[in-house]
Formats: structure tokens, C-alpha cells, sequence
């Protein structure tokens, strides 16, 4: 929901821009010219401790870091197949470098 709503505030600025300014007055001109501004400018949205707005890539960079840590945590953690098999390939190697 947050990673869409930079985008849905963002999304009006094309609109905008295509209208016919001609007609209207000064007053009212200075009012879009001043949202469009605010449009082009700094992502709209939610923000993280200001540090950086929540968007689609934020969440996917997010999601990605996390599953990569999941990763390493369970590369990480000893289990009960592992040693065997290291055991068994060094013990293999010894009885074949003895002949």
C-alpha cells in the first residue's frame, strides 16, 4: 500500500502538464505551476525515520536483503548432514592417500 503511493501521487503530474494553462488566470496559474513543482520535486510518500521514502524498490530492497540473510543464517547454522558428510570425504581421502 505505502509502495504505491509515491507512485498513485506521482502519477497526476503528466495530466497536469498537459492542460491547456491559456485560460486560466493568473491567480490560479501560480497555484498549478506551484504543484506541479511540489509534483517533480522529492518522492511523496511515506518515510522511513526520513531517511529515505518507501516506494516499490525500497520494499523489493528490503525483501531481498532479508531473504539473503535467511540465507547465510541457514548456511550458518550446523546440522546433523553436514558433518557427516565432511567426515566421511576425510576420512575417504586418508584411506586412499595410506595405499
Amino acid at each position: 500500500m505505502s509502495a504505491n503511493l509515491s507512485v498513485k501521487a506521482h502519477g497526476c503530474l503528466d495530466d497536469l502538464l498537459q492542460l491547456d494553462m491559456s485560460q486560466l488566470s493568473p491567480k490560479t496559474l501560480q497555484i498549478v505551476s506551484i504543484f506541479a513543482n511540489r509534483l517533480a520535486g522529492p518522492p511523496i510518500g511515506y518515510t522511513v525515520y526520513g531517511l529515505f521514502t518507501v516506494d516499490g524498490s525500497s520494499v523489493l530492497t528490503i525483501i531481498g536483503t532479508l531473504l539473503t540473510y535467511a540465507v547465510i543464517i541457514l548456511q550458518l547454522t550446523p546440522g546433523d548432514i553436514a558433518p557427516a558428510v565432511a567426515n566421511t570425504t576425510t576420512t575417504s581421502f586418508l584411506n586412499a592417500s595410506t595405499y
